[in-house]
């Protein structure tokens, strides 16, 4: 069995979203999640464990919160 990376139409964005204020009560992941880009051959630090946070352009969400689909 081959295996193929899927097409990707869209270049990397930066995330972005709503900004309700900079105390941490009112922080969001767009606003903590930050990418790591270690330097070539870096090994990741001890006791921590890879991530990967994939997304797509969808208003599904919006939806289903009852929101307005397309209004982005």
């Amino acid at each position: 069995m081959s295996s193929t990376l899927p097409a990707v139409d869209l270049p990397p964005q930066p995330w972005t979203g709503r900004f309700d204020g900079d105390g941490p009560e009112h922080r969001r992941w767009w606003q903590a999640v930050h990418p790591l880009d270690p330097p070539d051959g870096a090994a990741p630090r001890a006791g921590t464990t890879p991530v990967a946070l994939l997304g797509f352009a969808s208003d599904e969400g919006v939806r289903r919160n009852k929101g307005r689909t397309g209004a982005a």
